[in-house]
């Protein structure tokens, strides 16, 4: 499955553009490129598929998702604790049921894992709490796999995502998620809970997906104990590979 964004760009018109207003649009802009999301003042949390900002008549405004938003009523959250984007003024502090509700993740990774790998055993393993399957454990082996078939991509496949095929060198050994982003810089938890997310399209009940969802089943497959992933760019647009042993998706079975 293939996951992309809208490119964020800027334009402005020749008007005289008052600096704090530019200063403030432009700190909110920075930050939703690198986060694509944001909480509103209620606590509802927001994720960003467009973005841009421009100027008109002297004002300067921010687009997200289409629609024009005040750099003053966008949040991030800190624990439970709402903090403006721009100003870090605080503002409403989220009830436990609130922020229960929410799939807060970390503001910093952990984990084993070294560069920008670190975190992605606990985002699985958050994950697979919540389905009440045992934890993963980071493997290199399957991380160095991964990247194998992560830098075959980028070299002759231009990042496009393809599974590994089933027989010959690149010959599929174990369980695999792809994830493709671009125009963005995406970390394990975002990648991970792009997987996660499909759970909304899968029926346990008839162990079936109204859409995709496979990718989701793996991450919480009951009987995969190890992973291992990687990454590799192709200008602005970023492949992820994960690799899982014993392999999940196996057919006529559920996930737990």
């Amino acid at each position: 499955m293939k996951f992309s964004v809208i490119l964020p760009f800027f334009f402005c018109l020749s008007v005289s553009i008052p600096a704090a207003d530019l200063s403030s649009v432009k700190k909110a802009y920075a930050y939703l490129a690198k986060y694509w999301q944001y909480y509103t003042q209620q606590g509802k949390k927001v994720q960003v598929t467009a973005l841009r900002y421009g100027c008109s008549a002297g004002n300067c405004y921010l687009l997200v998702n289409g629609s024009k938003k005040e750099p003053s009523t966008l949040y991030k959250l800190k624990g439970r604790q709402l903090v403006n984007i721009v100003s870090g003024k605080k503002g409403n502090t989220l009830s436990a049921k609130q922020a229960g509700k929410l799939d807060i993740l970390p503001n910093v990774a952990k984990g084993k894992e070294s560069g920008r790998m670190k975190g992605f055993t606990d985002a699985h393993n958050r994950y697979r709490k919540k389905a009440g399957v045992p934890n993963l454990v980071w493997s290199s082996k399957l991380s160095k796999y991964a990247k194998q078939w992560a830098n075959y991509l980028r070299s002759q496949k231009s990042c496009s995502m393809q599974h590994r095929p089933r027989s010959g060198k690149y010959k599929q050994r174990y369980g695999e998620n792809l994830a493709w982003a671009s125009g963005q810089k995406l970390n394990p938890y975002q990648v991970t809970k792009m997987w996660y997310d499909e759970i909304k399209d899968y029926n346990y009940k008839n162990n079936s997906c109204s859409k995709v969802c496979g990718h989701y089943t793996q991450v919480v497959w009951k009987t995969s104990r190890r992973v291992g992933c990687a990454m590799a760019r192709c200008g602005r647009e970023e492949l992820w590979v994960c690799n899982y042993d014993p392999p999940g998706n196996m057919q006529g079975y559920r996930p737990y």
